[in-house]
């Protein structure tokens, strides 16, 4: 009896199969091949030359000049006079003396920053109009904002020895 159920058993899974000739390929479908990466962007579209924005910077050079001048003149005051106050006592006219200068440096680095947050702003509006980058915007920018960083440092410079 267990035999013959066997038997039946075989015989009734052999029919169950369906003898195609032809099995599904494992290699990828078409669909399968379609790329999902995000295509390449274009490359920007060059600046057209504005002349307008060309004039501003042409001033915010001749201001930055003006100011470099200015600057320099007050980072040599600032030298002389931090160098005359070390080791005096807080309070004292020499002392006074290096912290106006000190001052003084502070007021030009502000202007700095301002010059630099209106060209940044600039820049900012442009993009926000869809305009490619202005390359001569760029450059100001970058000059600027290495003028400030090395202003920064050099009146950091002085205030340490001031502290001393």
């Amino acid at each position: 009896m267990i035999r013959a159920f066997a038997l039946l058993s075989i015989a009734a899974l052999a029919g169950c199969a369906k003898d195609t000739g032809h099995y599904p390929s494992l290699s990828p479908r078409p669909i399968e091949r379609v790329s999902l990466d995000e295509p390449a962007a274009p490359p920007p579209a060059p600046a057209r030359p504005d002349p307008a924005l060309d004039a501003r910077l042409a001033e915010a050079a001749r201001a930055d000049a003006d100011r470099k001048r200015r600057i320099e003149g007050a980072l040599t005051d600032a030298d002389r006079l931090v160098a005359q106050a070390a080791g005096m006592p807080a309070g004292s006219d020499r002392w006074l003396d290096a912290h106006i200068a000190l001052g003084t440096l502070d007021g030009l680095r502000a202007e700095t920053s301002e010059a630099l947050t209106a060209l940044e702003q600039e820049a900012a509006d442009r993009g926000v109009a869809g305009e490619p980058p202005y390359p001569a915007l760029d450059d100001a920018i970058e000059r600027l904002r290495s003028a400030a960083a090395g202003l920064t440092a050099r009146i950091d410079a002085l205030q340490q020895r001031l502290a001393r």
